[in-house]
Formats: C-alpha cells, structure tokens, sequence
C-alpha cells in the first residue's frame, strides 16, 4: 500500500510517530544512539569477515542504517557516518608506508561518508519511485525497495569504500575486484536482510507492520542466526558458502515479505469491506428506523422469530408474546375479513406485500392502528426461508386524519347550512326590497301629484338607484348560494345570442359614454341561436361587459363578439383594460374575491360577476376562459356546445 507523501499530514489514515522525540529524546540523543548501534552490529558484523579481512559477507548495518532513514528521517545521516567511523577508527590495516594521520582519520572518515550517502542515495531512491511511508502490502513494491535499496544503492559505497582502500594502499590493483565484490555483496545482503527487521520493529502503523514478526521477522532471525552459526563453527573457508546461504536468507526474507504483504492487503481489504457493510447496515438501519417504528422476522412456518424492542413500546406488549405466533393469532381483529383473507393467502403463496393496515388493542384498552411490510426471503436454491419486514405505528396519523374528517364534515354542514339558509331566503329578501323600489320609482316619478320641494324628487332618485343596486348585489349572492345548494333551474328555449349581445350594449352603452369607452360588437353573418335561458345568458353578457368597462381606463375599448369553432357558438368580450397577472388569476375565478390592479378604478361590487358567469355558463354546458396579461387588456371566451348551438344561414 502506498502511502503518498500528502498522507503524512492525515494521521487518521496513516498514523506516524514523531520522529523528533520517537525515544523520547532530542534529535542529537537519535543520532548518537544511531551512531552506537551502527557501530555495535558493524563490530559483530566484522565476526563474518572474509579474507583478506576488509569486507565481510554480510555488513548488517547497511540494512539498519538505511531502515532508520526511511522510518526517522534522512536527517540522522550524521549518526550512519560516525557510527561507520568508529568502527574503521577500530581496524587495523597493514599499509607500510602511509603516514600516520592518514591510517588514523582520513581512511576511515571517507568510508564513513561513503556509507552514509548509500543510506541518502536509497532512503531517496524509495521514496521517489515507491513511496515511503508504505505498508509494502504490493509484491512491486516489496521487490523494488529491495532492488533499489539494495543491489543498487550499495554500488556506491563499495565503489567509494574500495577505492578509499586502493587510494590509501590497504588493498592492492589484484585485489580491488574481490574487495569490491564482496563489500557490494555483503551490503546488498544486508539490506535484504535487516531492512525488513528494522522497518518490523519500528515502521508505522505498529499494530500492521509487527503483525509481521510471527510471519517475516522470526523465521528471518533464525535463518540467519543458523546460518552465522555453522560458519562461525566451520571457519572461514567455508565464506562462500556462507555468502550463498546468507544470499539465501535474503531471499528469503522478500519472499516472505511478499507473501506477507499479500496477506496484509487481504486482511485490509477484509476490514475494509467489513466496516463498509457494517457501515452500510448501520445507514440502512437508521434509513429503516426513520421510515418505520419497528423489525420483525418470521420462520419458514410462517411463525414469528423476531420482533425489535420499539414494538414493545408502541403497543405495550412484551415481545415474548409474539414469538412462534402467526400473523393470524396475534391480529387483534377479525382475521375472517376480506382484506385479512388476502393478507393469510399471499404469506402462504410467499408474496411481498406493503403497508398493511389493521388494529389491534393494547393492555390499556387503547386501539392502536398499525401498517406491517414484508418481503420473502429464499436461500440461494429458491428454498424459502421466511419474511423480513418493518412494522409503522400509525394511531397518532389515524387520530389526525380522523379529527380532519371530522372538522371537514363540520365544515361542509355548516356551509351546506349557510347556501341553504340564504336560498331560502331568497323571497323574503327580495319581496320588501321589490317594495321598496316600487314605493320610490312611484315618488321618483310623482304619479300621484306633486311631492313639493325638489329635494324630494332627488331623494326619491337616490333611494330608487340605490335600491336596485342592493337588489343587484343580493341577486347575485342567492344565484350562487343557489348554484352551490344545487337548487338552481334554468330553462331552455332557443335565444338569439346576436339580439342579446344588441339588448345588453344598450343597456350598458350610457355607462361607457361616461367612462369615454369605445363600445363595438362583432356578430358573424350566421345567426347562432343557443339553447337555454335567456334571463341567465343575459346575466353572463352584462357581468361580463360591465367587468370590462370597470377594468378599462378612458378611451380604452371594449368589444362583444360572436362566431361559430366547430358548431359551437363562441361569445368573447374582450377589452384593452389594465388585465389580470397570472399569479391573480386564481383568484377573479373565485367567488368573493376583488383584484383591483389600479386604484384609480372603480371595484365597487361582491366580486361574484365573473365567477357566477362561469357557473352559469357550465350549467348550460358550455366552457369559459380567461386570457390576459397585465397592461394587454383581457379577453373572455364562452363556448357552448354544439348540442346546444343551432346556426342558420
């Protein structure tokens, strides 16, 4: 597993130790214990040395040196060249004629360095081209840690070191090959062996890399203590062999920290699939909770095996109860209903079903409404297996939808009340109101002499007008409280809507005069005669054109028009007034409702004009549309229905 160098900073993904204090030291105190222990296993190290003694078949510090630069940090390079000098600071070289300074410091600080820039060279190398931190979980990288850290970067120090050597005289032109061979040798070896130990015991994450000791580091500990052990006994003839065993051992140990790493990546891949279902359980879980109240499970004999503890709270019955019951003894009403036979029959025939609704009643006497949910469950034969399902409590809803059934009820009566109040009254309304009138027209026009003053004579006008306004008014509101009572007759007889439209323009043509209005008619060259009431018909074409009057500023216009689609009549009152917004249009389609776009005209009456003319016109079967836009004027179209419509030419 490659861990790229931007992880460093995400401790939850890759944990590190902080290098600065890893033994809970300053960095000198890391250096100089580098330092001691390069120094320490390079002198057991020189117990494997092979003739004529300046290189030995395995150099363990090499591996060490370059496994604490991966893990610490390349900054402890210092302790890798002190400890390298220490030790050659040790050796004894027969070298005739070299001076004394040179034997004592220069020799061994070279080689020293040497050691210490291979350590850098790999340590960069890895991180460059596999990446480090990394578990080596990936066979590629395992093998290229090794070839980097090893056959490669050990070319450096035994090319520098041996020539160190040939430059100081310690070692001759016949026997600079040798000592070259062997130093690359036993470093690479080194490396292949103590790398994988060092990055065992220290690299991070702990728990993953010392799981390794059983399988990696142990049988590399034997395999290499074995093999130290018989040459130490056999002597240094046998170097050869020991260098082949030792190579071996290497071996060894990549292909055990490649296998390792195989089982590394399954197990992390097992954990990470586990906590992934687990977590995906959990989510659905709490999806599954937050859509119903309870779980339930159910065996192949269709008897309850399972039941979560919320069911316990919803209905107060302990879960005991239900447990290796059936759907049917625990249903809590009459399982011999149509709706329960259903039920019975699909969890025989092992079918789905979804938001079953029953009742049953608690230990307190409470009925509670319930919804169950279930689904089949089969093996992978088709074999089955049972029922999961989800549980709802839906008593709280049921009381809901119940007290919302019963206050729409109460509501509709009282309306019902009201439309049948008012139609009723119809008569007694109108009778004294007609009275009234009468009397006042009979003043108005002083039928029976003089009435004196001439106030008067204006008095009784007012009282006349304002009478058949209020009858207006009143009119309307019975028509639509009779329309909703379904109380309201119309008669039918064949009209003709060219002469109604004329009729109607003279009745409003003296309030358009003084509104400056333009008043026009259009009627096709084929009369349309329309089968209903005139009284009713007569009542759309007013409400409509007074509308449009009302709505239309001084010298706007206003046009009747009537044409034949399709065999059907079509009367459109359309005008060039300030118009309707979308968003009001709901409202001029409703009774009682007024929507004065400009203020500056008249919106005096009940706001029933337009919806009693498109009742009126339904109740003769015809449909009615409104077009318009603020500031584009308005248009109304009334169509009747063929059946209704008689053209003549």
């Amino acid at each position: 597993m490659l861990v790229q160098s931007s992880d460093l900073n995400r401790p939850s993904e890759m944990p590190q130790h902080d290098r600065s204090d890893y033994f809970g030291s300053p960095k000198l105190i890391q250096f100089l214990i580098l330092a001691v222990t390069y120094f320490v296993v390079s002198k057991l190290g020189l117990l494997l040395s092979i003739p004529p003694g300046y290189a030995t078949a395995i150099w363990p510090a090499s591996g060490i040196a370059l496994g604490c630069l991966l893990i610490f940090g390349s900054h402890l390079w210092p302790g890798v060249l002190l400890g390298s000098l220490l030790v050659n600071l040790t050796v004894s070289y027969d070298i005739g004629g070299v001076g004394p300074f040179l034997v004592s410091l220069i020799v061994p600080l070279s080689i020293g360095a040497g050691a210490a820039m291979q350590a850098l060279l790999g340590a960069t190398l890895i991180r460059k081209y596999v990446g480090f931190p990394n578990l080596l979980d990936d066979d590629r990288d395992v093998i290229r840690v090794l070839l980097l850290g090893a056959p490669l970067a050990c070319l450096l120090n035994a090319t520098w070191g041996s020539t160190t050597l040939f430059l100081s005289g310690a070692v001759s032109i016949e026997t600079f090959s040798p000592t070259w061979w062997i130093w690359w040798v036993g470093d690479s070896i080194g490396v292949l062996i103590f790398l994988p130990l060092t990055l065992i015991c220290f690299a991070s994450p702990r728990k993953v890399w010392f799981s390794r000791l059983r399988t990696v580091g142990i049988p590399l500990i034997i395999a290499f203590a074995g093999t130290a052990t018989i040459f130490l006994l056999t002597g240094s003839n046998s170097w050869k062999i020991l260098t082949g065993a030792l190579l071996i051992t290497g071996l060894f140990g990549a292909f055990l920290m490649v296998i390792s790493g195989h089982t590394i990546k399954i197990e992390l891949l097992v954990k990470q699939r586990t906590a992934e279902l687990q977590l995906s359980e959990q989510r659905l879980r709490m999806f599954a909770e937050a859509a119903s109240d309870w779980f339930w499970e159910m065996g192949p004999d269709l008897r309850f095996t399972h039941f979560s503890k919320r069911s316990e709270d919803v209905v107060g019955v302990p879960i005991s109860f239900h447990i290796g019951k059936t759907r049917e003894e625990i249903a809590g009403e009459a399982a011999t209903t149509d709706k329960w036979k259903s039920h019975l029959k699909d969890l025989e025939d092992h079918k789905p079903f979804s938001d079953f609704r029953y009742h049953r009643e608690g230990p307190d006497g409470q009925l509670h409404y319930l919804s169950a949910t279930g689904k089949p469950v089969f093996d992978d034969n088709g074999d089955f297996q049972g029922y999961i399902g989800v549980g709802t409590d839906l008593t709280k809803q049921r009381k809901y939808e119940m007290q919302l059934q019963y206050a729409k009820e109460e509501a509709e009566n009282a309306n019902r009340a009201k439309t049948e109040f008012l139609a009723n009254m119809s008569l007694e309304l109108r009778t004294p109101l007609n009275s009234i009138i009468g009397f006042a027209e009979v003043l108005k026009l002083q039928m029976y002499g003089s009435l004196g003053h001439e106030n008067y004579s204006e008095y009784a006008a007012d009282i006349h007008g304002s009478g058949i306004h209020l009858l207006r008014l009143i009119s309307e509101i019975l028509d639509v409280s009779k329309i909703e009572a379904n109380q309201f007759d119309i008669s039918e007889e064949e009209i003709d809507l060219a002469k109604l439209i004329q009729s109607s323009m003279r009745i409003v043509r003296e309030r358009a005069t003084s509104a400056e209005i333009v008043l026009s008619h259009e009627i096709s060259g084929e009369r349309a005669l329309v089968l209903g009431d005139e009284v009713r018909l007569k009542q759309i074409i007013l409400n409509l054109l007074t509308n449009a009057i009302k709505f239309t500023p001084p010298r706007g216009k206003v046009k009747a028009k009537v044409f034949f689609d399709d065999g059907a009549a079509v009367l459109q009152i359309s005008d060039t007034g300030v118009g309707i917004s979308k968003k009001d249009m709901p409202k001029v389609l409703a009774p009682f409702q007024q929507v004065g776009v400009d203020h500056n005209l008249a919106t005096e009456g009940t706001g029933l004009g337009v919806y009693l003319s498109k009742r009126l016109t339904e109740l003769h079967g015809g449909t009615f549309s409104i077009q318009s836009d603020v500031g584009e004027g308005t248009t109304v179209t009334v169509k009747f229905p063929p059946e209704r419509t008689v053209i003549i030419k």
